[in-house]
This record gives structure tokens, C-alpha cells and sequence, in this order.
């Protein structure tokens, strides 16, 4: 089996700066809009980020938004928001910055949804820990996460690449396998390579492997 590595424009996971970066943005908006939007009505502005770019931007282009003026003004948000970063970071992840990694924080899980049912079965269909990944939701490799606990809840979990001039090949990846029985080999072997951006090699002419023939019945 062949595989194909993809370059990422990438929040890498054992960097710093992503976590600083985003949770940066997250205090940023947690000072835009505490004062108008109730906590209990945040979850419903899921759109906020969008919202936060552009008034990011019009501040810094000269121009005088309502909510970064009410916030005190661009340069003490951006001053105010990054020192309670870097407090809520020293508390989290200890004093030493060069010892910050975003994959600390940023992991993704593989969760089979039959193991909400009951914890017997989470125990069992969960057998693997949430793993360091790159990416972040504004990275070309999407990997989403939950602000609240960092694992990626957003995603593409079947990836699929193919040359339009070669289309008897394609290259895929299925996280975290093929297969839904968590006693089968192939039930968590994608995940590293899901992690690691590398693509499994596809071909419509191979010759070796088993035939499924559908005969019919008498």
C-alpha cells in the first residue's frame, strides 16, 4: 500500500503560538460581546467569529466600530484580552511558554455513537485516547474543536483526492477505519494516518484481493 503525505498550511501541534492564537480570539470576543449578549444566549450567535474578523478588521482599517469602541477601544481589547490569555495559559499549562504545545489542548476523539447508549460500551468502543492533532477551523486541514474542552468535534472523517486525468486512482483516508466492530483489525488503524494527513493509494485495477460475487438465489 502506498500513501500520499499532503502539505498543510498548518496550527501545528507542537507549537505555541496556535494556542495562544485561539484562545486569544476566544477572550477577544468573550470582551466584544459580554456586555450585550447574554451567556445563556452565546450558543446561539455561532456565527460569531465571522462577526469578530470583520469588526477586527474595520478597526484596524481607521474605522470606528460600536462593539470594539464599547470594549474600550482596539488597542486596549487587544492588550486586555491577550494578558488574560497569557494568565488563564500559565494556569493551564504551567509558566514555562516554550513547554506550550496546541496539542495539548487540541486532540481529536474518535467517539462510535453506540457508546452514548451506556458506559459498558464506551469503555469498549472508546478503547483509544483523544490524540495531539494540527489544524484548527481556519486551517485548509479543518479540525474544529470545542472551546470548552479542545477535542475536534468538526472535520472531514472520509478524505478522498483523485487526478481527474487518472481516475482508476484515488487516494482516501477513513478515520478511524473502515470498520464499525470494535473487535476488527481495521476498526482504529486509520487514526494515526488521519492525524498525520497521509492518504491510502486506491486503484480500480488491482489485481490481488477477494472477489465478492452476488449470485442469485433459487
Amino acid at each position: 500500500m502506498s500513501y500520499l503525505r499532503i502539505g498543510i498550511f498548518s496550527d501545528d501541534k507542537e507549537l505555541a503560538q496556535p494556542l495562544i492564537f485561539h484562545q486569544w480570539m476566544d477572550k477577544i470576543e468573550t470582551l466584544i460581546y459580554s456586555k450585550d449578549i447574554p451567556e445563556n444566549m452565546m450558543n446561539l450567535f455561532t456565527a460569531k467569529g465571522q462577526t469578530t474578523d470583520e469588526l477586527l478588521r474595520q478597526a484596524a482599517s481607521g474605522e470606528d466600530p460600536i462593539w470594539i469602541d464599547r470594549a474600550g477601544g482596539l488597542e486596549d481589547l487587544l492588550q486586555t484580552s491577550l494578558s488574560r490569555t497569557i494568565i488563564k495559559l500559565e494556569k493551564d499549562f504551567g509558566e514555562n511558554l516554550d513547554d506550550w504545545q496546541w496539542g495539548d489542548y487540541h486532540k481529536v476523539p474518535f467517539y462510535n455513537p453506540l457508546s452514548n447508549i451506556h458506559p459498558i460500551l464506551a469503555y469498549f468502543f472508546n478503547n483509544e485516547k483523544p490524540i495531539p492533532v494540527d489544524g484548527s477551523g481556519v486551517t485548509p486541514l479543518a479540525a474544529s474543536y470545542s472551546s470548552e474542552t479542545g477535542e475536534v468535534d468538526h472535520g472531514a472523517s472520509w478524505r478522498f483526492v483523485i487526478d481527474l486525468a487518472d481516475i482508476e486512482t484515488g487516494r482516501h483516508i477513513v478515520g478511524p477505519g473502515q470498520s464499525g466492530h470494535f473487535k476488527s483489525e481495521w476498526y482504529h488503524d486509520q487514526m494515526d494516518d488521519w492525524v498525520d494527513g497521509r492518504f491510502h493509494e486506491t486503484s480500480l485495477n488491482e489485481s490481488d484481493g477477494l472477489e465478492l460475487k452476488l449470485v442469485p438465489g433459487e
